[in-house]
């Protein structure tokens, strides 16, 4: 009889112990879930912060999120202080926060460049309408963030063209140069954002366009 109480009284605990270790290995895997997606977003932004480089990001903008970037390391140290190397990642993170914000402006070379440009940019400001910061941005601090960014790549995209259409003008391709001051017209058209300065690019890209019409239009006569 005593065996079999005593029997009962392991399998009981067998029991309990497996209970035990299976809401472990399941907190334990949550929190391996937790950190691969947080980590994700580190990876993500850090992508966005390469791709702008060149780009002259708004200070403010690569501020906030390099400031996100070191939130996510923090929050992993919270929830796992043995994380594999995440003091460094930290102090990294630190670093980089500290360095004066926006580097040197790069000249956008060709179309190719132009083109890589306008699909960096337009990811940020995916990233940013998508709220997929860790602390989420008030409505009207986020609509400034991805006016900004807009009006950055219109501003790459007016100084290309135009840069390209004076270059034209010049040498006398005179429907080359015209083709370029339309590219202007017809990027800020679609995409923006609707702001006096961009308005003024636009309006200076129109001067330009309606002066190489004439002048190609007396070419032809």
């Amino acid at each position: 009889m005593n065996l079999f109480i005593t029997l009962g009284g392991l399998l009981i605990l067998t029991l309990m112990l497996a209970s035990l270790l299976r809401r472990y290995q399941e907190r334990m895997a949550e929190k391996r879930l937790r950190i691969q997606r947080i980590i994700r977003g580190v990876d993500e932004i850090e992508d966005l912060l390469r791709q702008s480089t060149g780009c002259s990001l708004p200070a403010e903008i690569e501020r906030v999120l390099r400031e996100d970037v070191l939130a996510r390391f923090h929050l992993v140290r919270k929830i796992s202080r043995r994380f594999k190397g995440i003091a460094a990642l930290i102090e990294g993170a630190e670093q980089a926060l500290a360095q004066p914000p926006g580097g040197p402006r790069q000249r956008v070379q060709d179309k190719y460049q132009l083109q890589q440009v306008i699909k960096d940019l337009g990811e940020l400001m995916d990233f940013l309408r998508a709220g997929r910061l860790l602390q989420p941005l008030p409505v009207e601090q986020l609509r400034r963030y991805v006016e900004q960014v807009g009006t950055r790549r219109a501003e790459c995209v007016y100084r290309f063209h135009l840069e390209q259409a004076v270059r034209l003008r010049q040498a006398g391709r005179l429907h080359d140069a015209l083709t370029h001051c339309n590219r202007v017209r017809t990027f800020v058209h679609e995409y923006g954002p609707a702001n006096e300065q961009v308005k003024a690019w636009y309006a200076e890209a129109e001067v330009m366009r309606k002066e190489l019409r004439e002048a190609e239009v007396a070419a032809d006569e």
